[in-house]
């Protein structure tokens, strides 16, 4: 079995709109998400959330987006357990301390979930969370999706494990395809 991989609320989104849309990425995370995308339909493994990632996109306005994430989420990404939530908060207050402010908290939550429901890795590409708390981790690492990326090795050429069905949007596109 491979890590459990968990990814935040950013790069949800993203994973949905690649899958619903298939849009080539462009901009300045153009990379993270294309590499975000190839990591789910290139390892053996599905992607996680945290419970705070799902309850971030049940407050999506947009009924359309709410419905294509939590499609996705029900579907092809797993669910991180939930935890003990005093444990929960016990680790929120210690990462806070390196990434505070009320906006912060959510990130704070995010990462304490994954790694106490077990994940290895949380994927993320808000580089100012990675700053704040890469290497001030416990039992979990950070990572953008284009670091995993080219870390796993999976040779240039490979089959996906996952392939987008005809009727999907990123069947059409070549830009995903490693």
């Amino acid at each position: 079995m491979e890590s459990l991989i968990c990814i935040d609320s950013n790069a949800m989104s993203y994973l949905v709109d690649a899958m619903t849309q298939g849009c080539k990425p462009t901009g300045n995370v153009a990379d993270e998400k294309i590499a975000l995308l190839r990591t789910y339909l290139y390892r053996n493994d599905i992607l996680y959330i945290s419970p705070t990632v799902k309850e971030e996109y049940e407050k999506i306005k947009s009924d359309v987006n709410r419905r294509n994430h939590q499609g996705i989420a029900d579907i092809l990404l797993g669910d991180i357990p939930a935890s003990v939530p005093t444990i929960i908060e016990s680790r929120i207050l210690e990462y806070s301390k390196h990434h505070s402010g009320e906006k912060n908290k959510k990130d704070c939550k995010i990462l304490a979930e994954a790694e106490l429901g077990g994940s290895q890795i949380l994927l993320t590409y808000d580089k100012i969370f990675l700053i704040n708390l890469r290497g001030k981790t416990r039992g979990i690492k950070m990572s953008t999706p284009s670091e995993y990326w080219n870390n796993i090795g999976i040779p240039k050429g490979s089959r996906p494990v996952r392939a987008p069905y005809s009727t999907n949007p990123l069947s059409r596109e070549t830009w995903w395809i490693w």
